[in-house]
């Protein structure tokens, strides 16, 4: 997703830079490398600015991907909060992301979610909150399915 936007990003600003670097340009330097330059400084901006670095391939606990599990929550109570999911989970390990999933239409709580957690915290998460009561429903905790392509 960064990289579309990285690329969306870049192509404006080369557009940009093609109209303003002539009307800065007084060596009358060839148009081609205007151009190269533009394109060039449009695309390390622009990847800078939608975040596309390579630094972007680690969590905010500076792990690698490879070391992230996503855990499905199910049978959530519906007044559940990312906060309130988050200081659970947390009890177990560092908590990288919680998202409930909502109802496109009406945006209310579907009664799941998804918690992104280091690997040997989420067996000790799914281990402890499997079967545990959470404001007043068992949940359901297990590793989450690869999502299916439609």
């Amino acid at each position: 997703m960064s990289y579309v936007r990285s690329l969306i990003i870049a192509s404006i600003l080369a557009v940009v830079a093609w109209f303003i670097f002539p009307v800065i340009n007084t060596n009358q330097l060839d148009p081609q490398l205007v151009l190269s330059i533009a394109v060039f400084i449009s695309v390390v901006a622009g990847s800078l600015l939608a975040g596309g670095s390579a630094s972007r391939a680690t969590t905010k606990s500076g792990t690698k991907n490879q070391d992230v599990k996503t855990l499905f929550v199910g049978n959530l109570a519906f007044k559940a909060r990312r906060d309130e999911v988050s200081k659970l989970f947390s009890e177990y390990g560092q908590v990288n992301s919680v998202r409930i999933m909502t109802d496109r239409e009406t945006r209310r709580p579907r009664g799941f979610g998804f918690i992104e957690m280091n690997a040997g915290d989420a067996k000790a998460a799914i281990k402890a909150l499997d079967g545990y009561e959470f404001m007043g429903r068992d949940l359901k905790v297990n590793e989450a399915n690869e999502r299916k392509a439609d």
